[in-house]
């Protein structure tokens, strides 16, 4: 039985469509984090790098810096270095003043070991004097720069600067630059956002798009396996149009040289089987006729026998020669005549039909109603082939069954024996021509070929024949065909 999702994940089109899906999910696993850790690498050291900036300015200021000076509009106003909290008092008046920190720093000027001044005033009440971060500050005696981890506050983490100011070896105060990642990361965060759905956006499309793309690109397999399908003994002439170019045409155009040459051999095989049909129907009936004329009477006993021997033989390739053309008009528009057959009628004339082949245990499971287009001609044939079959690998305590049912459009016929049965292995060649049940323990006098006919008949109806069997136990021959084989 086809199984839709067994076919939906092994295709070629889905596996290109999961391996492309897969990549593009690491793809946006792996580059969101990445994305965030350098823009949030990027925001601390753009912050960084401010608050040196701040640090250098003050320094500018402890030097008399002109540049500096002038940068703080104090271009002609000496600037002495600080000796006590008292005069560092006045340069962090001046620094302070003059300079407005960006959004979230802080500048502290501590005097001593105690909070002087900051700008701006306002301060976060986690950096207010009294806080165990700013003490932390306030106490380190060398320069240092660093991050302080605080991450269920509103500030977030902050980075600090503290520049000690000596004199003669000795802390006069310390000026303390703090800034606060909150603001920065939300925003980071935001415009991750943004490229976060665009990325989803840009992922969905891709993998709707990679869908489409390898569905089209794959479209000649999808051809080539359709075209397959509807191929069969009586139907080669299917070939698919090249529409692309590359690897799948030469394939395409590859597939379209096979079948020409399958259907010229075909052909040839066909013509072949007319051709032995009919040269040797005509010297087969002149010898036979010839034979029949010799008078028995007169003939020794050894030369009776070889006589009927000979037209024993002559009748046995008499029916060959007529199973080979059968095979070779069944593939023939014009095989069937086909009528309108009352099927229980119909079913009824086969079961007495098949009890004459043999003495068996005949059994009969035939409940129909309803009519069928056929050839009832062929059909008989091929219920009696199915029935001469199951007596040949039978004995007379086995029971043969002859069922037959009718629904859902379809009349299914079946031929049941407790014979010996048929091995798996031969089982994939029973239907083939000329093909026997090696290790059969029953002789046939058969030609090979009536179950092939049997399956010729059934295809030109559009039907199937299905066998189901185990050694030692019997088989089981089920034909399936449409009621109407011009709508099937």
């Amino acid at each position: 039985m086809w199984n839709y999702r067994k076919t939906i994940f092994t295709s070629i089109r889905s596996r290109i469509f999961i391996f492309y899906f897969i990549l593009l999910s690491l793809f946006l696993v792996i580059t969101v984090p990445l994305i965030f850790r350098f823009v949030s690498s990027a925001i601390a050291n753009r912050v960084t790098e401010d608050i040196r900036e701040e640090v250098e300015i003050l320094e500018g200021l402890l030097d008399n810096d002109s540049r500096i000076k002038s940068k703080l509009a104090l271009k002609n106003q000496e600037i002495k270095y600080p000796k006590d909290a008292g005069q560092l008092a006045n340069l962090f008046n001046i620094y302070l003043s003059r300079r407005i920190p960006e959004d979230d720093t802080y500048l502290i000027g501590v005097l001593n070991k105690d909070f002087y001044r900051s700008s701006p005033e306002a301060l976060p009440k986690i950096l207010q004097p009294e806080s165990p971060l700013m003490q932390s500050l306030i106490k380190i005696q060398t320069f240092q720069e660093g991050i302080k981890l605080q991450p269920n506050t509103k500030t977030g983490n902050i980075l600090y600067i503290v520049k000690p100011i000596h004199f003669q070896e000795q802390i006069i105060g310390r000026l303390i630059v703090v800034h606060a990642v909150r603001g920065e990361q939300e925003e980071a965060f935001d415009t991750l956002k943004i490229v976060f759905w665009v990325m989803i956006g840009v992922f969905i499309l891709s993998v709707v798009v990679t869908w489409f793309m390898a569905g089209k690109v794959l479209s000649p397999l999808s051809s080539i396996i359709s075209t397959a399908i509807k191929i069969t003994e009586t139907n080669l002439n299917e070939r698919i149009e090249v529409q692309t170019s590359g690897e799948l045409a030469e394939l395409t155009n590859s597939f379209n040289a096979m079948m020409n040459r399958l259907e010229a051999a075909f052909v040839s095989q066909r013509h072949f089987m007319n051709d032995v049909g009919h040269e040797l129907r005509t010297p087969i009936t002149i010898i036979r006729g010839h034979l029949e004329l010799i008078d028995l009477d007169q003939a020794s006993g050894i030369e009776q026998d070889t006589i009927n021997l000979v037209i024993d033989e002559i009748d046995r390739m008499s029916r060959l020669v007529d199973d080979l053309s059968l095979l070779a008009k069944s593939e023939r528009p014009d095989f069937l005549l086909l009528e309108t057959i009352d099927a229980q009628s119909f079913l009824d004339t086969l079961s007495t039909k098949v009890q004459a082949l043999a003495h068996r245990n005949w059994q009969f499971q035939i409940k129909v109603k309803g009519v069928l287009v056929g050839d009832r001609q062929r059909l008989t044939q091929a219920v009696m082939n199915l029935a001469q079959n199951a007596v040949q690998h039978t004995q007379e305590s086995d029971r043969i069954t002859l069922g037959a049912s009718l629904n859902h459009g379809k009349l299914r016929i079946w031929v049941q024996d407790t014979g010996e049965g048929i091995d798996l292995s031969e089982q994939e060649r029973i239907f083939e021509r000329f093909a026997r049940v090696k290790n059969s323990h029953r002789h046939s006098d058969g030609s090979g070929l009536g179950l092939s006919i049997v399956r010729g008949i059934v295809e030109a109806h559009r039907g199937s024949i299905q066998l189901q069997s185990q050694p030692g136990t019997g088989s089981t021959f089920l034909i399936v065909i449409p009621l109407n084989p011009l709508q099937a």
